[in-house]
C-alpha cells in the first residue's frame, strides 16, 4: 500500500485543508494509506478525521521578533523570520521532523509551506513535491524577487539577507549532513514536483512560464448560508480582525445593505453591536461553494483560496489585507480589475468601496475570471493532481 504524508508547518486557518482534503480523500481511495502532520489541527476534526487520516501535530519554533527583519519583501525574509533566525531550533525541529517521516516511511511527502520538512528530507530517498499557492512556493530565482518594490529601492540590503539566510540555511545542512544549497529557492526547485493550487492571475510572483498550476476547487463543507430577510443586496464578509468587522458593520448600516459576516473574532464584539436585522454574525464555516453562488460582493481579508473562489464565481472583491501575502492577492484583484484594495479601513472608505464595487459592471475583471476558469470540472482536475500524484511514488 502506497503511503503519504502530507506536512503543513506554517500558517493558520483553514484555507490550507480545505484544498488539500479533497484530494487526500481520493488518494485513499485509490487504496493510499495517509497520514497528515499540522501545525494547526484546529479544522483537522473538520476536513482530516473523517477520512480516517491519523494527524501528528509538529511544535512551532521558537523565535525572538526582535530578530525578525521586518518589512517582509522577499521569500528570504520570510523563511528568515518563521525558521532559519534561530539556528538551533531550527535543527531541533529539523531533526524531530527526520525522525516522525523515517518513522512512516512515506513513498511522496506533500510539503505545504512547510520548509523544515524540506530541510530535513533533503537529498532523501523520498519523493517530495512542493505544494501551495505562490506565496509559499518560491521560483528558481536568484535573488528572489522584491515583493514591495514600491518602497525604497535597497537592492543591495535584499541582497544582503538573501545570502545571509542561505547562509543560515547551509549551517542548519551541515550540521544534518546534508546537501547543501548553491541558491535560496534550490530548497524548494530541487524537488520532484512543484504544485500551485492558484491561478497565473493569481499568483504572488507573477505568472510563471512552465508553472504547473492546478487552481482552487469549490470548499463544499460547513453550514449553508442563511441571508437576512432583507431586501437588499447580498454580501458576503468574513474578516478575523474585530476592529474590521465594527468598522464594515457602520458603513454597512450606513449603506442599508444586509450582509453574512463569518469572523473568528465574533466573540471579541459585544451583544449591542452584533444585534442588527439586516446582519447575522457567525463563526462557523460556511459552505464556500453557496456562498459564492448566492452573494454578490465578498468582503475579504485577501485570504487566497476564498478569493479565489469568489472570482471564480464571478463574484468582485473588496480585501482588507492584515499581512503582506493577503495586500499581493488583494493588488492582484486589482490589476485584473476584480477587486477593491483598502489598507488602511475607516467607515467612509469602507462604505465608498463596497458602493462602488456592487455597481453593475464596476469591476468586470471578476466576470471575466469567472468566464475563464468557472467551466473547469473540478472533479477532473482532483483526479488529474490525484494521478500526477501517483505517478511520482514510482521515482
Amino acid at each position: 500500500m502506497p503511503k503519504i504524508l502530507y506536512v503543513w508547518e506554517l500558517g493558520s486557518g483553514m484555507g490550507h485543508l480545505s484544498v488539500v482534503a479533497p484530494v487526500l480523500k481520493q488518494l485513499i481511495e485509490r487504496g493510499c494509506q495517509v497520514a497528515a502532520m499540522l501545525c494547526d489541527p484546529t479544522y483537522a476534526e473538520l476536513f482530516l478525521k473523517p477520512l480516517g487520516i491519523r494527524v501528528c501535530q509538529i511544535s512551532r519554533t521558537k523565535r525572538d521578533p526582535a530578530q525578525f527583519i521586518q518589512p517582509l519583501r522577499t521569500f528570504a525574509h520570510v523563511l528568515h523570520n518563521a525558521l532559519l533566525v534561530n539556528q538551533p531550533e531550527c535543527l531541533r525541529l529539523c531533526k524531530s521532523l527526520q525522525s516522525l517521516v523515517e518513522d512512516f516511511a512515506p513513498d511522496l511527502i506533500i510539503c505545504d509551506h512547510a520548509p523544515a520538512t524540506l530541510i530535513a528530507t533533503r537529498g532523501s530517498r523520498f519523493s517530495r513535491v512542493v505544494w501551495g499557492t505562490g506565496f509559499t512556493c518560491p521560483p528558481n530565482d536568484f535573488p528572489l524577487p522584491d515583493w514591495r518594490p514600491w518602497l525604497e529601492d535597497d537592492a543591495e540590503k535584499l541582497l544582503a539577507d538573501e545570502i545571509q539566510a542561505l547562509a543560515y540555511l547551509n549551517a542548519v545542512l551541515g550540521q544534518l549532513r546534508l546537501p547543501r544549497c548553491k541558491q535560496l529557492s534550490d530548497l524548494y526547485t530541487e524537488t520532484t514536483a512543484t504544485l500551485l493550487t492558484t491561478y497565473p492571475e493569481l499568483d504572488h510572483f507573477g505568472a510563471r512560464p512552465g508553472g504547473e498550476y492546478v487552481g482552487v476547487w469549490p470548499q463544499v463543507l460547513g453550514d449553508v448560508p442563511c441571508w437576512p430577510d432583507h431586501k437588499g443586496r447580498k454580501i458576503f464578509a468574513y474578516l478575523k480582525d474585530a476592529p474590521q468587522v465594527e468598522i464594515l458593520r457602520q458603513a454597512l448600516s450606513q449603506l442599508g445593505m444586509s450582509a453574512i459576516v463569518v469572523s473568528p473574532k465574533f466573540s471579541n464584539l459585544t451583544q449591542e453591536n452584533t444585534k442588527s436585522d439586516t446582519l447575522i454574525f457567525s463563526q462557523r464555516p460556511l459552505n464556500m461553494n453557496i456562498v459564492a453562488a448566492t452573494c454578490e460582493l465578498a468582503i475579504l481579508n485577501g485570504t487566497h483560496t476564498t478569493v479565489a473562489q469568489m472570482l471564480r464565481a464571478g463574484k468582485p472583491v473588496v480585501s482588507l489585507p492584515m499581512v503582506l501575502e493577503q495586500q499581493l492577492t488583494g493588488m492582484r484583484t486589482v490589476q485584473m480589475e476584480a477587486g477593491r484594495l483598502i489598507l488602511h479601513p475607516t467607515v467612509e472608505n469602507m462604505a465608498e468601496a463596497i458602493a462602488a464595487a456592487i455597481q453593475p459592471n464596476a469591476l468586470p475583471g471578476a466576470e471575466r475570471f469567472s468566464n475563464k476558469y468557472a467551466s473547469i470540472e473540478h472533479n477532473k482536475t482532483i483526479t488529474q493532481i490525484v494521478e500526477r500524484l501517483q505517478s511520482m511514488l514510482a521515482h
